[in-house]
């Protein structure tokens, strides 16, 4: 599980890193980070690492901030692609099911029906492979998450499936 900081703590730390580096990042900026981000260390790093890139010594943009999310994520789209692979097909359909839609009760009928999961059964095994595999968690108000906010972003992005499809057939043949 990655580690998970105070936001106005960690935005306060984004900034002054910044001006360290000698760049000017708007308390805004900062907080953008966090909160797509979820406040989840690695990822908060990952996504400022490439806005730095982005602007160096400039001023970022929201749209500087779109594009270094954008960088940050293609950026493990290897290990992603690995991750997804690795899980058998209901737990991908499961764990695409929690990226788009959090619950506390993947095991409802609606919740089955709404994502196309196949039964009650295989949704309690691919809980259980996920869990083990640090993929998911349960916050504390008993809502199952994925642990990896730049996973999440992944999976819910359309241009990954390309990728997907000529990785997973390449590795099923």
């Amino acid at each position: 599980v990655l580690f998970r900081s105070s936001p106005p703590e960690f935005s306060a730390h984004l900034i002054a890193l910044a001006k360290f580096a000698g760049s000017v990042w708007s308390p805004a900026i900062a907080d953008a980070i966090i909160e797509v981000a979820e406040s989840h260390t690695y990822s908060v790093t990952a996504i400022a690492h490439a806005l730095y890139e982005l602007t160096i010594q400039n001023a970022p943009t929201e749209f500087d901030l779109y594009k270094a999310i954008t960088t940050a994520v293609a950026r493990e789209s290897s290990l992603f692609t690995a991750i997804y692979a690795s899980l058998n097909p209901t737990a991908r359909d499961l764990i695409a099911a929690l990226s788009a839609e959090p619950t506390k009760h993947p095991m409802a009928n609606s919740y089955i029906t709404n994502h196309r999961l196949s039964s009650h059964a295989t949704v309690r095994k691919s809980l259980i492979a996920l869990t083990e595999g640090d993929h998911i968690i349960k916050n504390p108000d008993e809502t199952i998450v994925l642990t990896d906010p730049l996973f999440k972003l992944w999976l819910n992005t359309k241009w990954n499936s390309r990728q997907l499809i000529s990785t997973l057939s390449l590795i099923s043949n």
